[in-house]
C-alpha cells in the first residue's frame, strides 16, 4: 500500500463520498441500489478492508465514515441512498464491534440536511431531492483527535 509505505504506518481512515442522487431507483446501474450502494457501501467496505491489517498491527487507528440520516430515519423519494447510508451505518457499528479489542475506534458521522450550493443546484434541476453533501470536517477533526478517543467508549 503507498501510504503506508510512504508514511509507515495510516492511522487514519475518512470516509466520504462525493456523489449526489436524487429520486428514482437508479436501475440503470447494475441493480435495484446501483451507484450508491457501489459507493457507499462497496467503497467503505473496501477502503476498511485495506487498512485494517496495517491498523490491527500497530494496535490502534480510526476509522470514520461519513453516512447521513437518511440511513436512519429514511424518506419516500431516495431508497438507494438511503439504504446505501443505512449499510454504512451497519457495518460501523460491526466494526467498532469486531475491532475494539484491536486499539481501532471506528465512528460514523450522520448529518441531517446541509443547505449547499450543490444542493441548491439539485433542487433547481430536479425539482426534488432529500439528500445532502454534509459540511462535517469539525466533527471529523475532533473524532480521529487523541481526546476524542473517550467516544463510543461505556463508563
Amino acid at each position: 500500500m503507498q501510504t503506508r509505505a510512504e508514511f509507515g504506518r495510516i492511522d487514519t481512515l475518512v470516509k466520504q463520498r462525493r456523489h449526489l442522487s436524487c429520486g428514482g431507483d437508479d436501475r440503470g446501474h447494475r441493480g435495484p441500489l446501483g451507484r450508491d450502494h457501489n459507493i457507499d457501501a462497496k467503497g467503505v467496505f473496501f477502503a476498511t478492508q485495506a487498512v485494517l491489517p496495517t491498523m490491527i498491527a500497530q494496535k490502534r487507528g480510526v476509522i470514520v465514515s461519513l453516512a447521513s440520516m437518511a440511513g436512519k430515519i429514511g424518506s419516500r423519494a431516495n431508497l438507494p441512498y438511503n439504504a446505501s447510508k443505512a449499510a454504512v451505518i451497519s457495518m460501523t457499528k460491526s466494526l467498532a464491534l469486531a475491532h475494539a479489542a484491536d486499539g481501532i475506534r471506528v465512528n460514523c458521522v450522520c448529518p441531517g440536511f446541509v443547505e449547499t450550493d450543490m444542493w441548491t443546484s439539485v433542487t433547481r434541476e430536479q425539482g426534488r431531492c432529500s439528500t445532502n453533501r454534509p459540511k462535517s470536517s469539525p466533527v471529523v477533526a475532533s473524532i480521529r483527535s487523541p481526546w476524542g478517543a473517550w467516544s463510543g467508549r461505556r463508563t
